[in-house]
């Protein structure tokens, strides 16, 4: 056990990397993370190297708007839907049997930690999530993200992949969640940007989840790809007072807000009737 504590010290981990949860599981570090883990060694390391490189990514795409942290953040990484059910009911409060990955924040006993399981190679769950805990480390000051942007932010870089060691986005946008919002703006269902940015937790997660992702994603695509003014680079300087100010309100009002919402919907919704 000593032994074990010295090279964990030596290594630099995190000394919560010791509170071991899973039954037979094996410890791994990466530059960014720690993992704990049942599934096969060599898809633990393929996750932990995809995890390093996508975090890398996100302090290049971030830099100049905030500063990543630059500890390591614990990781527990599942052999199978199973192991991740049994971990997710005995550790997480209010866990959901239909999620298929999720992060907490630090509690006074446990630290943060990614929850994932092994999904082959889709990384799109893994990058989700990696993509909360990267924003909460981020931007330290703000400790409830609005669901309309983290979520939104989140399903859009989680459907990225690295290509030739670059990390790169589809040209061509989910064309089930576009005729998804589509359907709903014809069927007077389309849930307003003004009342998708006010949903809090528990009306995003609601019976309307489905549509809301789809355009809280929808809407993050669009004000990453606008180039016409005012609406180009808003994101950017939002993010920027964000980072300046660690004031999420103060940032709203002083960038998107002082645009006007009823605005940015019209040229939204005129974007998605456009697209091919």
């Amino acid at each position: 056990m000593w032994s074990r504590l010295v090279l964990l010290m030596i290594l630099g981990l995190p000394l919560t990397a010791l509170d071991q949860r899973m039954p037979g599981a094996q410890i791994l570090s990466g530059r960014h993370y720690v993992v704990e883990s049942d599934a096969d060694p060599a898809d633990t390391r393929a996750m932990l190297d995809h995890l390093d490189r996508f975090h890398d990514h996100l302090a290049r795409v971030f830099d100049g708007i905030a500063t990543p942290w630059n500890g390591q953040e614990v990781v527990r990484y599942c052999r199978d839907r199973a192991s991740f059910l049994a971990y997710g009911r005995a550790h997480c409060p209010g866990f959901s049997e239909g999620w298929y990955g999720y992060q907490a924040d630090a509690t006074a006993t446990a630290p943060a930690e990614l929850v994932l399981m092994h999904l082959g190679t889709n990384r799109s769950v893994l990058q989700h999530e990696a993509f909360h805990r990267f924003m909460a480390r981020a931007y330290p000051g703000i400790r409830a993200w609005p669901r309309w942007f983290d979520e939104g932010l989140a399903d859009w870089i989680a459907r990225g992949r690295f290509v030739d060691e670059r990390f790169t986005l589809p040209e061509r946008v989910d064309p089930r969640d576009l005729t998804r919002v589509r359907d709903a703006l014809s069927a007077g269902t389309f849930v307003p940007l003004e009342r998708l940015m006010k949903l809090d937790n528990a009306g995003w997660n609601g019976d309307g989840q489905v549509l809301q992702y789809a355009e809280g994603y929808l809407f993050a695509t669009w004000l990453k790809r606008v180039d016409d003014a005012p609406y180009r680079g808003l994101l950017r300087d939002f993010l920027l007072r964000l980072a300046r100010d660690q004031d999420y309100d103060k940032a709203f009002a002083a960038t998107i807000g002082t645009v006007g919402v009823n605005r940015i919907q019209q040229e939204w919704i005129a974007w998605l009737r456009a697209l091919r």
